[in-house]
């Protein structure tokens, strides 16, 4: 039978996987790697008898001091951080060893190589030798007295010796603010040595610490057992709470939170949760901010030293919110959710499941969902036929940013799935879904986020679609279904034919963006293009064709339930007369799309030839990509931008040309 099969060749397959940990090479993460190559042998050096570092609000025994930090590492995951603690990786470099940027990390490195317990701070070198520039940063203190940071380091290699900075700053969390350098450590030995710093001289004001690591092509650095004391910490209180939707009490990940009159900002965690762990006492207002949320302000939070402040709040979605957010659970095996349909095109059935190869519901138990124990799945048919089963979710009509995330999952790793997301702008036959948004192949059995920018569909009528396409595999599943988008206001459309101006021949493939948005369109074969669905306001429209000069039109007014048409004619390249139309004026058009997934592009238009700086800073001020640093000409400019490296969250785009500067937010969602 094929699952007894299936069962046999897994099991088969699961002993070659444990017989090839034991030959495996000491460059293959997550193994511990020890030296820079496998041929190293390095002398680690004494290692210190494992002690109890003092808990925070202590005080030293000798000195009085209390102790403010008190970090041993223990008990946090690989490449996670204490809390408060924040990385900058400027250099953005790539360790193949790790199989990873070369960012800080708390890591395992087992207890011959950390200097008690199990685990270190560290990072490592970038494979193509580029210079580490990576930041750790303490929370900020404010602390008057003797202040003093001790802790412990190491290269772990003695080929490969280590090199960083102990800088402080008094403004800010960004690199460029840590303009005051306590110590520098060159070649540092591979056996632990205690480092000291006196940085009394910064009692009486705020202030953060941060380890800069400089090395180029080394190995790791290691930092272990750090203590910060002061004669007299300023007393502080912790404020922390939960965020969730107003509509469906779920928690809400990705929420930007600020303490207003403070530069102390957090971002919620997946349960919806936040954390200040350090708080001057006093009397505060919490700003919370999401996209397709209202913005909200819970003001008069009272703070008290030593205690706990609980601010707990439900965000209004702005208009549509999540339109839908489907976990699967509660329902029979086989149902769907109301409104939810599945069409079996192919007709197959299933002798292990005995029933034809349909979406539905199905418990699959703790282990195998990606949450609860409910996924929505189908499976291969018995005679190898190839599936083509559709699952489609409820007519959704949303505005602009339109998001639609899932997890998605194979059950057996010998039998890897294909699937489609689909969009219909016309009915829910499976022929009406003309629009391929993602093709999935190979689908891993580990759990994996999909987010898929839908804002194109912003204003229109749509149908999302599943579409199961693999031939004779196992089980495709999916689970935790969230689509988001704003309510749709006021909208009108704006539509046109294009013709080339020396012959009056309409113009074929002509792409017209509407600057500003996601909208985009492509001339027909009679030169026309259509946008159904613009919201109202003021736009400027670029028409682009290769062979052709760019044209923008400025100022097109968009008024509801009304049509505006907008005819260019445009001129070849080289063409002897006006080419197109230069912008009066700068403006910055943000990027798009908006949410992305690592690929976005930005474009503004610039009045005169200016010196251009486009930065991006995450909320917490940070400088995390340069993209533009240069002088350019006047007219229309696109930036490409890859955020592959960065981590999900809002993110702020700066952009100065000349005495001219404007700034737009964007969320990187993966």
């Amino acid at each position: 039978m094929k699952f007894l099969f299936r069962m046999v060749v897994f099991l088969a397959m699961v002993s070659l996987v444990f017989a090839s940990v034991q030959v495996a090479v000491k460059e293959t993460e997550p193994r511990v790697a020890v030296a820079k190559y496998e041929n190293a042998a390095p002398d680690l050096g004494a290692v210190e008898q494992p002690c109890t570092l003092p808990p925070v609000g202590s005080r030293n025994p000798h000195t009085l001091d209390e102790v403010i930090i008190s970090q041993g590492f223990e008990g946090l995951a690989n490449w996670a951080l204490p809390t408060g603690w924040i990385q900058v990786d400027v250099d953005n470099g790539y360790c193949d060893q790790f199989t990873r940027n070369s960012t800080w990390g708390v890591y395992n490195y087992g207890a011959a190589n950390a200097h008690t317990g199990t685990n270190v701070v560290m990072n490592h070198y970038n494979t193509s030798g580029l210079q580490n520039n990576d930041w750790l940063i303490l929370p900020q203190q404010n602390l008057t007295g003797t202040i003093t940071l001790t802790y412990w380091a190491a290269s772990q290699d003695p080929l490969y010796l280590e090199s960083y900075e102990v800088r402080v700053s008094t403004t800010g969390t960004l690199p460029a603010n840590f303009t005051n350098v306590i110590y520098t450590g060159t070649n540092i030995p591979s056996a632990w040595t205690q480092h000291v710093h006196d940085l009394s001289t910064y009692a009486g004001a705020p202030f953060y610490i941060a380890f800069h690591y400089i090395s180029a092509d080394e190995f790791v650095l290691k930092i272990d057992d750090l203590l910060l004391e002061a004669g007299q910490a300023e007393p502080m209180g912790v404020v922390m709470g939960t965020v969730t939707n107003a509509q469906t009490s779920a928690p809400l990940a990705g929420v930007a939170v600020a303490i207003l009159g403070t530069q102390l900002t957090a971002t919620t965690d997946a349960s919806g949760g936040y954390t200040f762990p350090r708080v001057p006492p006093g009397t505060y207002n919490l700003q919370f901010t999401r996209d397709n949320f209202v913005t909200l302000v819970d003001s008069g939070n009272v703070v008290v030293a030593d205690d706990t402040t609980t601010v707990n709040v439900a965000m209004t979605p702005s208009g549509g919110g999540e339109a839908i957010n489907e976990d699967f659970e509660g329902y029979a095996n086989w149902a769907l959710p109301p409104g939810w349909i599945q069409v079996d095109v192919d007709n197959g059935y299933c002798d292990q499941f005995t029933r034809n190869s349909t979406w539905g519901v199905y418990n699959y138990g703790a282990a195998n969902a990606h949450s609860g124990t409910n996924v929505v799945m189908n499976h291969y048919n018995t005679s190898g036929l190839a599936n083509n089963d559709w699952l489609i979710l409820p007519q959704q009509t949303l505005g602009a940013p339109i998001t639609f995330t899932y997890w998605a999952a194979s059950q057996d790793p010998l039998y890897l799935e294909n699937y489609e997301v689909r969009v219909s702008t016309t009915g829910s036959l499976p022929a009406n879904f003309t629009n391929l948004i993602y093709t999935g192949t190979n689908i891993p059995t580990a759990w994996t986020e999909h987010t898929h920018d839908l804002s194109a569909y912003a204003g229109i009528p749509i149908y999302i679609a599943f579409h199961y396409i693999s031939a004779d595999e196992f089980v495709l599943k999916i689970d935790d279904v969230v689509l988001e988008g704003a309510e749709p206001g006021p909208m009108g459309i704006v539509m046109g034919t294009i013709t080339n101006s020396q012959t009056s021949q309409p113009m074929l493939n002509v792409q017209v963006a509407i600057l500003g948005t996601s909208l985009t369109a492509n001339t027909n074969a009679q030169g026309r293009y259509t946008f159904a669905a613009v919201d109202t306001g003021t736009y400027d429209l670029r028409f682009t064709r290769a062979n052709f000069d760019t044209a923008v039109v400025e100022d097109v007014v968009v008024t509801d339930g009304d049509t505006t048409t907008v005819n260019v004619a445009m001129d070849p390249t080289n063409a002897i007369g006006d080419v197109s139309t230069l912008p009066r004026e700068f403006k910055f058009y943000g990027n798009y799309p908006n949410p992305f997934n690592a690929q976005t592009q930005f474009s503004f238009a610039l009045d005169r030839v200016s010196e251009v700086e486009l930065v991006l800073y995450n909320v917490a001020g940070q400088e995390v990509a340069r993209l533009v640093n240069d002088v350019m000409s006047t007219g229309e400019h696109v930036v490409s931008f890859d955020a592959s490296t960065l981590s999900t969250g809002v993110y702020i785009a700066r952009l100065t040309a000349g005495q001219h500067t404007a700034t737009h937010k964007l969320m990187l969602l993966k």
